[in-house]
């Protein structure tokens, strides 16, 4: 019984940590079990040693203890401290400062409990510790509990459906616009434009993105409103946003396809598609990376050894024309599905054969020297939206197809700045060039040719919905003025930077 009392600290610790875990992701459609799993295998394990060394040091069992719960409470806080200090210090010198600060601590401790209840007295201070997180977490799901039972069946719309195509909504990450290729990269894509012309696309050739960031920019488009809030939380939300909403109140199932496989559950009422990793190799899924940064140089191991199936094993265009091949759904559907193409990491080259980028050291960037693996990617990318737009076309002529960047790429401002960060506006010459590279957005559209007056020119990705759900109803859609904003994260600041047609820097 008594070495089972010496074991509770741990299990408190660890009860803190996982309750931290839950309360941070707490808008997150995680498996709870699979959380609850990895947290209790930390605490077996973190028992299992303790015990071994109380079993070989007999004599030293108060040091033991009282160490093991001090190391066992100082890796939880690496992470979030780590964080805080980003990027003003290594992590190497995090890890020595959290290092010194466990044996500082436990010195201490040893030094002032000499006590025979210093257990009792250290499990009521960590019971202190975790019953805040898990308060929150209590909190939390009540509100939730009672939000979802007092919720509106629908969100307002200007009339019901009097049509009901199929909708889907391709987004290509980072995929620019085809004149601003031109312009910064040299690159010419009208082959690529010609032939979704000839199936009966339009371009809307001078489409902006709000956002340069894939949450912000996203959000506004399914909130069909401009976030104003530097809040990234609120990216947890957009399967359950206005846009899958309306769908649901339209009588539409709904369908998501993430850029990952071994994506987390979707909430109730969203299917998704393509989860299944497809190697036979060592794989951990988005939830597993997430729980994994909450350890200490694990995530660090595990992507010097095994990068491309810690976080890369990505679904492409080929995986979702696969999908689509087999896609017959029983009633009216929406899809929407987000491909990270011509997105780093740039795992394909012209010929769509694999590149291994694992040691590269580029796979996650916009650098003016890889900017060719770029074009590469894309190159290989416009022919896989080929076929699938053959297949689509065939298959459900009369559907919705949206083919959508969420924002740019930032070529031509680490071109001129050696910034790989998000592009600021400024006064230099090139300075709108770059902020062009960095918010122009591929924007192709497929509709019904009663809708085919709806798209325009300069349609930005913030109007995307407005005009599908004007569509489905036949009603005049309120389209927002187009705007862009810039982010600061240092500040955590959205900033007005583009407004009708013409930028404000």
């Amino acid at each position: 019984m008594n070495s089972l009392a010496s074991l509770f600290p741990q299990a408190l610790i660890v009860w803190w940590a996982t309750a931290n875990f839950l309360v941070a992701n707490k808008d997150e459609h995680y498996g709870i079990i699979t959380a609850l799993l990895f947290f209790l295998a930390i605490f077996l394990l973190s028992a299992l040693f303790t015990t071994i060394a109380l079993t070989i040091f007999q004599k030293q069992r108060r040091k033991i203890l009282i160490f093991s719960y001090i190391v066992l409470f100082a890796m939880f806080l690496t992470p979030p401290v780590r964080e805080l200090l980003d990027p003003f210090i290594r992590y190497r010198y995090t890890l020595l400062l959290m290092l010194t600060i466990s044996v500082t601590l436990s010195l201490l401790l040893i030094r002032l409990v000499t006590n025979r209840n210093f257990i009792l007295t250290i499990s009521i201070f960590f019971l202190i510790m975790a019953s805040m997180p898990s308060f929150q977490l209590l909190y939390f799901k009540m509100n939730k509990f009672f939000e979802n039972s007092n919720q509106p069946a629908g969100v307002s719309l200007k009339g019901s459906a009097v049509i009901k195509p199929n909708v889907y909504y391709i987004v290509l990450d980072a995929y620019m616009r085809s004149d601003i290729l031109k312009q910064n990269l040299g690159f010419d894509n009208s082959d690529f434009l010609n032939f979704m012309k000839i199936r009966g696309f339009i371009n809307n050739d001078k489409s902006y993105a709000s956002y340069p960031w894939t949450i912000f920019s996203l959000m506004s488009t399914f909130q069909m409103d401009y976030v104003q809030n530097y809040d990234t939380s609120i990216w947890a939300k957009r399967l359950e946003s206005k846009t899958f909403k309306n769908f649901q109140a339209l009588g539409y199932d709904r369908y998501f396809m993430a850029q990952s496989r071994g994506i987390v559950p979707c909430p109730t009422g969203v299917s998704c598609l393509g989860g299944e990793p497809k190697s036979d190799r060592f794989f951990i899924g988005r939830l597993g990376t997430t729980l994994i940064k909450t350890v200490p140089l694990l995530e660090d191991l595990l992507l010097y050894t095994v990068p491309d199936r810690f976080h890369y094993e990505l679904n492409e265009i080929s995986d979702l024309n696969e999908v689509l091949s087999s896609f017959e759904p029983k009633n009216p559907s929406f899809l929407y599905a987000h491909i990270l193409m011509p997105h780093s990491p740039y795992t394909r080259d012209k010929n769509c054969n694999l590149v291994d980028f694992r040691g590269a050291g580029d796979f996650k960037s916009f650098r003016w020297e890889v900017r060719h693996k770029y074009l590469g990617f894309l190159e290989c990318g416009n022919k896989q939206l080929k076929t699938l737009v053959e297949t689509l076309v065939a298959k459900d002529p009369e559907s919705i197809i949206i083919l959508q960047g969420d924002h740019g790429a930032y070529f031509t401002y680490q071109k001129y700045t050696g910034d790989d960060g998000m592009p600021k506006p400024g006064d230099e010459p090139w300075r709108e060039a770059a902020m062009d590279g960095a918010y122009s957005i591929l924007n192709l559209m497929r509709v019904p040719k009663k809708c085919s007056n709806l798209p325009y020119r300069e349609m930005g990705s913030i109007n995307t919905f407005q005009m599908v759900f004007a569509c489905l109803t036949q009603t005049r859609p309120d389209y927002l003025i187009d705007k862009t904003f810039s982010m600061d994260h240092e500040k955590k600041e959205i900033n007005l930077i583009r407004e009708k047609g013409r930028w404000l820097f």
